[in-house]
């Protein structure tokens, strides 16, 4: 018979009788080490007798006990592999019995009336009294929906998913499933399915039986049995899970989380049916033996405490001990007098050491073969160790002073006092102190240290860490003064030196320059806030100097001007010469129009070809003649480009700054309506703003652009584009992923794109009925999909892992009618809801946080996926979009453009990926156009990418590309 006992396990009596008998030493071995030193030789030689005998009878008792408790242990294991297996075959007995009775069942069951539910309870209803029952009887069809419930006729159980459903379907013979835990009667229960087949041989109805498995007439009584005084017996799942057990807090939790010892669980779960002598659970030792089921993948195993068997062998262990101690009081003093006699050598060689000699081993110490030569030779060879740790504590410490001096940071010791003991090379060299004149100095003359924002004295970090307050330390950098008075930023931390006990003996100051850091700092900063081709501040920018701008107005009553500028024949350059020539168009337009504007005036670039102007303190009527300069300028200017002269002109909108005006967007907004209007009336000329003139303009544009976009939505001539958006992760190759994009087509053929509808449908409130469209021919493509795949044989249409993403305009996001429209589309279609994403831009993201926070919140409960868009295009950056629930970030197109050409671009990408994935989400770079750009992409670790590199937006029908978008991704 197998056993794997740990050899331990052999010795437990004697470990057991010396944790009882000898408690001091084994409590606490340290307490009788330190005693042993205190007693004489001869006291420690009888000790030594003492133990030694003890030792002896531990020994003698010990090695019979093993021998009586290993036949014992033989002996009980059979005896109860016989009980277990006597339990499994009673347990597979009962299994078999209900298979039976279930597969009569069937066999008896009408073919007429299988399709008659009342006809199928009646029948169920008849057989009720079946012995032993089973605790619930129902039918299931062949779509796993149940149709007939003896015990439970409201129920509406939908099986489809459930493994015991499938595996009937698909084997056609009867199977018992694992343990479940039922829906109904929340109790552990088994189910027993038998198919019912038709004529064919195809399954028509699946019969179930549901066994309570905590039934007495069934497993129940499996708890109560009781083996011995304390021994019980219980049911394991083929993982470990606890089937029946007597304490019933164990059900249904796999044993392996359960706390304690379960080295046992691990053994029956790997097929050791045992015996073997291990811990249960609650640390009780005991003997364990298994055996597995015939009917199911289920283990039976019976437990036996240890005690129960192995008692009567550790009582006389213990009363064999009790001998050994009793001899131990009789041979002690004899021992003790023994020890006395022969000892008497050690004497002289105790006074010896006494008086100091360096060496033992001379004369006739040296050559003695006993315990006192040995001695002797153990005094030197301890006294020539104590030489060699000397020599070892020199070299280390040279070590420890070569690599202060190799190391990159300046590092200074000082003493209690703040004077200073050791300074490395890279501390004399930044501080232009030497070493042999800084020892002994005070850390203040050699370390001058100021604030770099105050130019105040800076507060002496050894000076703190000693009064213990370096943690009320400001943080920011400070700059050392040199000797010779050099300056240079560095940053600096200080911590105390303490000896074995605690007790501060010194502080250690390590500092580094940060110079070159702040450079590339304030270099990241310029870059964020200006523009990489002209150098001027970026929109952002603008806006916040603007927002000063208006502060400063309503606070003080001053007024100021701001002009919009748009270039008139701009894009003539650009498709005639290409963006190089556009490019450089638009640095020689800045250089020049800089030269005509104060110092305190700020040019920026908001768009492509459109620059705005702040006159801080300039009232409109001046600012006027400040325009038409302007204009004039530009119109004299003459672009040359490969031998050809191009006239540039530019429109420009003024609006006058006062206490009055909004915020910086919509005074931007106002003021690109009065340059619209310039460009309107002829272009080449200033235009001051007039809310009645723009409101009226404004009305007379969009008025027509809304019966357009109305005869669109009637006569269904919106259409859908997508956009392949391809991961650049091996991982997430296989999710293919598109998004929709709007066009309308005209009355005249021709496709308009958004921004030539979107705006006039914005202003007039059609955007929430333009996206329910949207989202409605979505839905309705991909079901129509989905029906012709599953005609195919692809029940999924064949694009199953396909993502589609869908703009949401902030006018929907309001729309508190939005969600249940929502919730209302995806039950009326039968699309999950995970294979659409929703984009939100930014900008309408931060406008009302808590709003689209909440929505945000709703479309995740419903399943949807959701990409914040447009990201980095405004100032919110993740302050405040941290908490939002975000699968994906889509980065500003004008962002990822500028990588190549810009490094501190590709750094701040850099930042964002793995900002983004610490989030959680994933990071796609939009308007990808150039297969350089794709590479660097790939290089900093974008995750999706999206744009003419890889396909361009085509029309979408989801019935045709259903199977081309399944091809793309095999």
């Amino acid at each position: 018979m197998p056993r794997s006992r740990n050899l331990n396990d052999n010795y437990a009596p004697i470990n057991q009788a010396t944790r009882t008998l000898l408690p001091p030493i084994y409590k606490n071995k340290m307490a009788a080490v330190r005693l042993l030193p205190a007693l004489s030789l001869k006291s420690r030689t009888a000790i030594a007798t003492l133990i030694f005998i003890l030792i002896t009878a531990v020994l003698l008792t010990g090695a019979s006990s093993v021998i009586v408790q290993s036949g014992m242990e033989r002996i009980a294991g059979e005896q109860q592999a016989v009980l277990t297996a006597h339990i499994a075959n009673d347990i597979d007995r009962k299994i078999a019995v209900r298979q039976n009775l279930l597969k009569q069942l069937a066999a008896e069951m009408p073919a007429a009336n299988r399709a008659d539910t009342t006809a199928l309870r009646e029948f169920l209803i008849a057989h009720r009294g079946l012995n032993p029952p089973f605790d619930n009887l129902s039918v299931l069809n062949r779509q796993g929906r149940q149709i007939v419930n003896l015990n439970y006729p409201e129920s509406t159980l939908d099986a489809s998913q459930r493994e015991y459903f499938i595996h009937a379907m698909n084997s056609r013979q009867r199977s018992i499933s694992m343990l479940l835990n039922g829906q109904i009667s929340h109790r552990p229960v088994l189910i027993m399915q038998e198919p019912i087949l038709d004529r064919n041989g195809a399954v028509e109805l699946i019969l179930l039986g549901t066994l309570n498995i905590e039934r007495d007439h069934f497993l129940g009584e499996l708890a109560a049995l009781k083996i011995g005084k304390a021994g019980y017996s219980f049911l394991t799942s083929a993982d470990g899970t606890y089937v029946i057990h007597t304490n019933k807090t164990y059900i249904l939790k796999n044993a392996l989380s359960l706390p304690g010892d379960n080295r046992a669980l691990v053994r029956i779960i790997h097929g050791e049916n045992g015996p073997f002598l291990a811990a249960d659970n609650d640390g009780v030792e005991g003997i364990f033996t298994s055996r597995r089921l015939q009917s199911i993948a289920w283990n039976v195993t019976t437990f036996l405490p240890a005690h129960e068997v192995f008692g009567p062998v550790r009582e006389i262990a213990y009363n064999a001990l009790y001998l050994a101690l009793l001899l131990m009081l009789i041979i002690g003093p004899l021992a003790w007098w023994y020890a006395r006699y022969q000892l008497a050598p050690l004497q002289s060689l105790r006074e010896r050491i006494q008086r100091g000699h360096d060496t033992l081993a001379t004369g006739k110490i040296a050559y003695a073969n006993n315990e006192i030569g040995a001695l002797a030779r153990a005094y030197d060879l301890l006294a020539a160790e104590k030489q060699l740790n000397q020599q070892t504590v020199t070299l280390e410490k040279e070590r420890l002073r070569v690599t202060l001096q190799s190391i990159g940071d300046g590092v200074i010791t000082t003493d209690t006092a703040g004077r200073i003991t050791y300074l490395n090379p890279v501390a004399e060299r930044m501080t232009g102190w030497p070493f042999g004149e800084a020892i002994g100095l005070p850390l203040r003359t050699v370390f001058d240290i100021v604030d770099e924002a105050t130019g105040d004295i800076a507060i002496d970090p050894v000076d703190a860490v000693l009064r213990r307050s370096a943690d009320d330390m400001p943080k920011q950098h400070k700059v050392l003064r040199q000797v010779g008075g050099a300056r240079v930023t560095i940053a600096d931390s200080a911590a105390p030196i303490r000896d074995a006990n605690g007790v501060i003996l010194g502080v250690v100051l390590v500092f580094h320059d940060v110079t070159e850091a702040q450079k590339l700092a304030a270099k990241i900063s310029h870059r964020a806030n200006h523009d990489a081709l002209t150098g001027l501040v970026n929109r952002h920018e603008f806006e916040h100097r603007l927002a000063r701008a208006l502060d400063n107005a309503k606070q003080h009553d001053q007024q100021h001007t701001l002009l919009y500028l748009d270039l008139d024949q701009f894009k003539i350059v650009n498709d005639a010469c290409g963006h190089e020539a556009g490019d450089e168009l638009l640095r020689q337009l800045t250089m020049l129009l800089q030269t005509r504007l104060r110092k305190s005036d700020t040019l920026a670039r908001v768009g492509g070809d459109e620059f705005a102007v702040l006159l801080e303190g300039s009232p409109p009527r001046p600012a006027e003649g400040v325009a038409d300069t302007l204009r004039k300028t530009v119109k004299e200017f003459n672009f040359t480009w490969n031998n050809k002269i191009f006239p540039i002109g530019v429109s420009i909108g003024l609006l006058a700054i006062d206490h009055r005006s909004p915020t910086p967007q919509q005074v931007l907004a106002m003021a690109d309506a009065a340059c619209y209007i310039a460009k309107d009336m002829g272009r080449d000329q200033v235009h001051v703003y007039d809310a009645k003139e723009h409101d009226l303009l404004s009305m007379r544009r969009d008025t027509g652009w809304i019966e357009r976009i109305r005869h669109a939505l009637d006569e269904n001539r919106l259409v859908l584009y997508s956009q392949k958006i391809v991961s650049l992760n091996a991982r997430d190759a296989g999710v293919a992923q598109y998004e929709l994009l709007l066009r309308m087509r005209d009355t005249d053929g021709k496709m308009l794109p958004p921004m030539a509808f979107i705006p006039a449908a914005e202003r007039f409130g059609l955007m929430p009925e333009i996206d329910r469209w949207v989202i409605d021919t979505v839905l309705t493509g991909l079901t129509k999909a989905q029906a012709n795949g599953g005609k195919r044989g692809r029940t999924d249409g064949g694009n199953r892992l396909s993502i589609y993403a869908i703009n949401l305009s902030s006018a929907t996001i309001y729309d508190d009618t939005f969600l249940p429209f929502l919730r209302e589309a995806f039950v009326r279609f039968d699309v999950p809801p995970s294979r659409i994403c929703f984009e939100i831009s930014e900008a309408c993201a931060i406008a009302n946080l808590s709003k689209v926070t909440l929505l945000m919140r709703e479309l995740k409960a419903l399943g949807c996926q959701l990409a914040l868009d447009d990201f980095c295009s405004g100032v919110s950056s993740f302050t405040s979009i941290r908490h939002l629930p975000i699968d994906y970030l889509k980065l500003d197109g004008t962002i990822v453009k500028e990588i190549l050409e810009d490094p501190v671009r590709a750094a701040m990408l850099t930042a964002i990926r793995h900002v983004t994935h610490v989030l959680g989400g994933k990071l796609i770079a939009e308007q990808v156009g150039d297969p350089a750009l794709l590479e660097r992409l790939r290089d900093i670790g974008i995750d999706y990418v999206q744009g003419h590199v890889i396909e361009s937006p085509i029309p979408w029908h989801p019935d045709e590309t259903g199977q081309q978008q399944l091809d793309l991704m095999t």
